[in-house]
């Protein structure tokens, strides 16, 4: 990553926000490879890291970095929020999985797991589809956070399909995910997640 940042230009005469960025990227990064990945390395060395926030000098300067700094901790709570509700429509699809193998079919059980099931991936998908909208309306740039926002997506349906289906599985629960695989958010929903839940209104 460090080769597609020129680190020496955004020192010398890269705005407080694109200072902001590097060293919240450099951050996260260091939080990626002490929780286990191996991937990332380091963008920053010490000196580069003092020479970053050298370079906020005025209090309009120091607010840029604040401000950014904060909406980095609001977006990984967020994050925090999604793996929640990811967890929660993965634990509805096993349910309903264990409920057909059961062939408790037409229960009141059933017919509420089968509703909650659409639910929570309702809702699931639009704190997702809101997620990735205010990350774009607030300019949030980190590429290793938003990955993770993308991958946590993609992670409930993929551990199901990979963990519990086979060729012999039940035609009704594969029919269910693909029912599921047609539902997208709503534009209103969205809205409503980024105004009440993000706190983020677009300036009129």
């Amino acid at each position: 990553m460090k080769e597609q940042i020129n680190v020496k230009n955004i020192i010398n005469k890269g705005s407080a926000r694109k200072k902001a960025e590097l060293l919240i990227t450099h951050y996260n990064i260091l939080e990626a490879i002490n929780n286990g990945n191996k991937t990332l390395k380091p963008i920053l060395n010490e000196k580069e890291v003092n020479e970053l926030f050298e370079g906020f000098q005025t209090q309009r300067e120091i607010n840029v970095y604040n401000n950014y700094r904060q909406l980095n901790i609001d977006i990984i709570q967020y994050i925090r929020e999604l793996q929640i509700k990811a967890l929660n429509f993965e634990k509805y699809l096993y349910q309903f999985y264990l409920l057909i193998k059961e062939a408790r079919k037409k229960t009141e059980f059933y017919e509420y797991i089968e509703k909650q099931v659409i639910i929570e991936y309702e809702e699931f998908i639009n704190y997702y589809e809101a997620l990735k909208l205010f990350t774009q309306k607030a300019k949030y740039n980190d590429e290793i956070t938003i990955k993770v926002i993308d991958d946590t997506f993609l992670i409930p349906i993929l551990h199901f399909q990979t963990n519990y289906l086979s060729k012999k599985s039940e035609i009704e629960i594969v029919e269910k995910l693909k029912e599921i695989k047609k539902i997208r958010s709503t534009e209103a929903k969205i809205k409503q997640i980024i105004s009440n839940e993000f706190n983020y209104f677009d300036e009129k």
